[in-house]
């Protein structure tokens, strides 16, 4: 991608393809927490980028992440309800 600093030239095109690599690695996905698992929420804010948290009935989190395909099943290791 061609840019110039000096005139601002392609910093459009340059923050499209960012935006079409993070995209092919980041995907958006659901993971459930128990309310004994909130314990976790660090390693998701720190592993993944948090979209929406909501509260279940049973006191645990419902949440949508995007993270990569490595992030993601390392937390599902870890969050999986039983």
């Amino acid at each position: 991608v061609f840019i110039s600093a000096q005139n601002a030239k392609g910093l459009n095109t340059l923050l499209k393809a960012v935006e079409k690599a993070l995209k092919t690695k980041w995907k958006v996905r659901p993971l459930q927490l128990s309310a004994k698992q909130e314990d976790l929420i660090g390693q998701i804010y720190t592993r993944s980028l948090v979209l929406s948290s909501t509260a279940t009935a049973d006191g645990g989190l419902k949440l949508k992440i995007m993270a990569t395909d490595g992030n993601y099943a390392e937390l599902l290791k870890k969050t999986t309800l039983p």
